[in-house]
């Protein structure tokens, strides 16, 4: 069979369209920007009257040791971008994980009643983080920041409410 994408290009597919998917379950509206120069995969908001809105970059790995956090490497330009303070729409790191083999990513049931995604997102705010000068810098994203559609119906009450993801 002939492989249309390479692996990387698939799990940043993954990672869109699942993070689209979250917010479909909680009621939100996704907007993805033409051009990515500002570490901006992604936007969600509300309908809301205040209308909040989180921005996001999206990553995908199939590399995350179990335990209460892992160890997610960043480029310094997705780094700076994503901790910067003076931003009115705060920003948000989301990492998805996946099986390493493609095949286990995502069962389809015969019939309607089932689709299971073999993945999960975390989030975490880098806003505020300290200047680093290498070319990659290392997080650690916690495991207990899953982003499900509570926990993104939750960010956006603290964005409308003037407060940080």
């Amino acid at each position: 069979m002939e492989t249309l994408m390479e692996k990387t290009q698939r799990m940043e597919q993954l990672s869109l369209a699942y993070v689209e998917a979250v917010a479909a379950t909680a009621g939100l509206t996704t907007l993805i920007p033409r051009v990515d120069d500002d570490s901006i995969d992604m936007a969600i908001f509300s309908r809301s009257r205040t209308r909040p809105r989180v921005e996001l970059q999206a990553k995908c790995t199939s590399r995350a040791a179990g335990g209460d956090e892992f160890p997610f490497q960043l480029s310094r330009k997705n780094y700076d971008d994503l901790r910067t303070t003076d931003l009115l729409v705060p920003r948000i790191l989301v990492v998805v994980v996946v099986p390493e083999d493609i095949a286990d990513w995502i069962t389809i049931a015969v019939a309607e009643e089932s689709t299971l995604l073999r993945c999960v997102a975390y989030w975490y705010s880098l806003r505020g983080l300290p200047n680093r000068n290498q070319e990659s810098v290392t997080v650690r994203v916690l495991r207990e920041q899953v982003l499900d559609p509570i926990a993104i119906n939750n960010m956006m009450d603290r964005i409308k409410g003037g407060e940080l993801p």
